[in-house]
């Protein structure tokens, strides 16, 4: 089991839901899909959880081969209640748009050896903009150092997230797409520029390098 102070383990088998979670942005942390956990954890769309929920994090069949070797676990099958986090109903169809980088920036940490996504640093006033046409389906606390996240869903297969140290200019719902600005540096000192840029598909990282077209 893992907190939510501690990033993506392999061997993790549960999570303890905290406060401002939703299934995507725990499916984030561990390199998974909203709809992956949904399915272990036996939950209905619209995906809603409650704090203080232990989620398995990997399916029934990989668990049950576990237990030869570790303590039994119990899965948890609780249905959501009426209250709690709710991640948006809408349906993103199939995306066939263009990507577009979100900014115009130097980039202090490109994707690789280790970094699952592309580091920028940002002047006081930019704006950064929804690499592609989609959904907000995240927006709430961090990881990895930055203050805040946005998770954008663009079909079923690819999401993108960005990690900022500055207010968002967008929430849960909304459609956004490369001419909508999801964040603006307030304040480049204390580390207010720093910004974080990842693409996923099906979970896993993938280099945006492969989706965006040469600047």
């Amino acid at each position: 089991m893992v907190e939510r102070s501690s990033i993506s383990l392999r061997d993790a088998n549960y999570y303890v839901v905290a406060p401002g979670d939703s299934l995507y942005s725990i499916a984030w942390r561990f390199d998974t899909q909203a709809k992956l956990l949904a399915e272990y954890n036996e939950i209905d769309s619209p995906y809603l959880i409650q704090p203080g929920w232990r989620l398995s994090l990997r399916s029934k069949n990989t668990r049950l081969s576990d237990k030869k070797h570790n303590n039994k676990v119990k899965k948890s099958t609780r249905k959501p209640d009426t209250e709690g986090r709710d991640s948006p109903k809408t349906v993103v169809q199939r995306y066939t748009g263009a990507w577009r980088w979100p900014v115009e920036a130097v980039v202090t940490r490109p994707f690789g050896s280790g970094n699952k996504g592309i580091d920028y640093v940002l002047a006081r006033g930019q704006t950064i903009h929804a690499a592609a046409k989609g959904m907000v389906v995240y927006t709430g606390p961090g990881l990895g150092g930055y203050r805040n996240l946005v998770i954008v869903k663009h079909d079923a297969s690819y999401l993108s997230a960005y990690g900022i140290n500055t207010d968002y200019l967008v929430a849960e719902g909304d459609a956004v797409g490369p001419d909508k600005g999801i964040a603006r540096v307030v304040s480049s000192v204390n580390n207010g520029g720093k910004f974080h840029f990842e693409v996923r598909r099906e979970g896993k990282p993938v280099n945006p390098h492969q989706l965006v077209s040469s600047r």
